[in-house]
């Protein structure tokens, strides 16, 4: 069995002990098992989950020049946050693509990790609501999941650096109200959470289809947010680089 604590210490996969410490444990009827990652992986969930900001071609191509890439502390902008007062949507949409049974469970699971997902944000001295923090965990979750590996905590950071200055020079960004900001920062952190969640899950208790499944569905959320294979992807202590 994995030993919790060193993987708190070389895993940004924090999120799974956080939100297992707050006592976030899926029901019988919504395990981390191989039918929920082949929902994860459906096209049409790809969709709805990335929509609008998170499907913008703009950051893609930022991402792609190296954008951001190992900026210094002195350079960076100030964080983007959004009102987390609040929750959308979302997390239900997202539940409703599962089957009936498990709507409810599901959602009572996503609305959590979103919650918990705070927990996240302290762990590494984020102000609450900073989108880059969302957008670095989505790219982290899911290269966690695709790779079916920890992530160390001192490459988040510049990861979350390097992000904030993307979306500091997203014009689609910067012109879009608050609540698409609010919606880009709830899919953001809560499908990195998913997965990341999904992946130490499925360490503890190997499930070979659904690994598959959830490697399935990580490489397809990769390749839609950044436009390009996910085997070019490289994640460092520079941040995100794509080859």
């Amino acid at each position: 069995m994995m030993d919790l604590h060193a993987a708190r210490r070389r895993c940004a996969a924090a999120m799974l002990c956080a939100a297992a410490a707050c006592g976030l444990a899926p029901s019988a009827a919504f395990g981390w098992d191989a039918d929920y990652f082949r929902y994860m992986a459906d096209s049409h969930m790809h969709k709805m989950m990335l929509d609008g900001i998170a499907r913008s071609d703009a950051m893609a191509r930022q991402l792609k020049r190296g954008e951001g890439r190992g900026a210094s502390a002195g350079a960076r902008p100030a964080p983007a946050v959004v009102d987390t007062s609040s929750v959308t949507s979302f997390p239900e949409r997202l539940a409703s693509q599962y089957p009936a049974a498990s709507r409810a469970e599901a959602e009572r699971v996503f609305r959590e990790l979103l919650q918990r997902y705070g927990q996240l944000e302290q762990r590494f001295g984020l102000e609450k609501g900073d989108v880059a923090g969302s957008v670095a965990a989505f790219i982290a979750g899911n290269y966690m999941a695709y790779h079916n590996s920890g992530f160390p905590d001192e490459n988040f950071l510049p990861l979350v650096n390097q992000m904030r200055t993307v979306l500091a020079n997203n014009p689609e960004f910067q012109q879009a109200s608050p609540q698409a900001r609010q919606e880009t920062y709830e899919q953001m952190a809560l499908v990195g959470m998913l997965m990341a969640t999904g992946q130490m899950a499925l360490a503890r208790q190997p499930n070979p289809q659904a690994l598959a499944n959830m490697q399935s569905a990580a490489k397809g959320y990769l390749e839609q947010f950044l436009k390009t294979d996910a085997d070019r992807l490289q994640l460092t202590a520079q941040g995100l680089s794509i080859h």
